[in-house]
């Protein structure tokens, strides 16, 4: 009777050494399924190693007899049997392979990284190779910072880095922009909100206070053109800046508003002969004005020296904070 581990068996007839042959059969099994191959492993020194039938059916466990050079290749035959493979290297794979032999050839593979081990079986077809690959901690990777993950105690201990070292107020957001992926939004300036930006990641925005101005008609010398109490505390850029305004009817002469926080001068609104409209903060720097304040608009005081101005709106653009 043939057998898939190629086992001595006891002929018909057999008298003169049928205990011999019994033991020798008891022998290849027992080492078919808990001898380690060959006593010194499997030697890749001189490169990738193809198993033939009786290597292959004589151990149950197989790994490198010594520290690899390189990545290597273990071809397994084509026997119907489980066995083992232990990736004992700390720095090269071992691929194992299983192959028709054919040209171009049909294989299948396993992947072992160091300190791995494959689990699984041959199925006695070319090829036929089955089973998981299972990492472990032992070798698996060498001591180092990757990154996000720095391994120390020769592989056996992994600490995730603080959040991408990010300053407090970071926080993780999955964009679906090519490519997509999980990305650190940044920690943001005090004051801003959270801006859904659809299906991209979302983004940090100012809280926006515009600060409007409208005055129909003309109006006369050093005249109250508009005031709004503050609920407040809010920001203006040096110069007003993203300021805009118009006027219905252009000034003969420059136009100059005055614009007052609690009844001090912080910037000037001017209106030129033309319509142009220039936005001028005290001293060129940004201003704050805080909640409780009267924020007021004045024309200047020779108004209406030239009387043709009229209906004049401007907008400041201002930040809560």
């Amino acid at each position: 009777m043939s057998n898939d581990l190629n086992l001595s068996l006891i002929a018909d007839g057999q008298a003169d050494g049928q205990w011999q042959t019994s033991n020798d059969g008891l022998t290849q099994l027992a080492n078919a399924l808990s001898d380690i191959y060959g006593g010194t492993n499997v030697d890749f020194s001189a490169g990738n190693v193809t198993l033939n039938s009786t290597q292959y059916r004589s151990a149950m466990v197989f790994k490198p007899a010594a520290a690899l050079a390189a990545a290597r290749t273990l071809i397994v035959p084509a026997v119907k049997r489980p066995f083992i493979f232990h990736n004992s290297d700390v720095t090269y794979t071992v691929t194992l392979k299983s192959t028709d032999g054919a040209s171009p050839e049909t294989v299948l593979t396993k992947a072992v990284a160091p300190g791995g081990f494959f689990i699984g079986y041959t199925n006695g077809s070319s090829p036929g190779l089955y089973g998981a690959v299972v990492a472990t901690s032992g070798g698996a990777l060498a001591d180092g910072d990757y990154g996000d993950i720095t391994v120390s105690s020769s592989g056996t201990v992994m600490s995730i880095d603080a959040f991408s070292s990010a300053a407090a107020g970071s926080i993780l957001a999955y964009d679906s922009a090519s490519p997509a992926g999980w990305v650190k939004v940044p920690a943001a300036a005090s004051g801003q909100f959270l801006k859904s930006q659809g299906a991209a990641a979302p983004g940090w925005s100012d809280l926006l206070y515009d600060v409007p101005l409208s005055f129909p008609g003309t109006p006369t010398a050093g005249q109250l053109m508009g005031k709004l109490i503050m609920v407040r505390d809010v920001s203006f850029a040096a110069n007003f800046s993203g300021s805009s305004g118009h006027v219905g009817t252009n000034p003969g002469a420059q136009f100059d508003i005055d614009v007052k926080d609690n009844g001090s001068s912080i910037g000037t609104i001017s209106v030129a002969t033309n319509g142009t409209f220039t936005f001028t903060t005290s001293s060129g720097t940004a201003k704050t004005v805080s909640a409780g304040h009267r924020f007021e608009f004045y024309a200047p005081s020779n108004s209406p020296a030239e009387a043709t101005v009229a209906n004049i709106a401007a907008t400041l653009k201002g930040t809560a904070i």
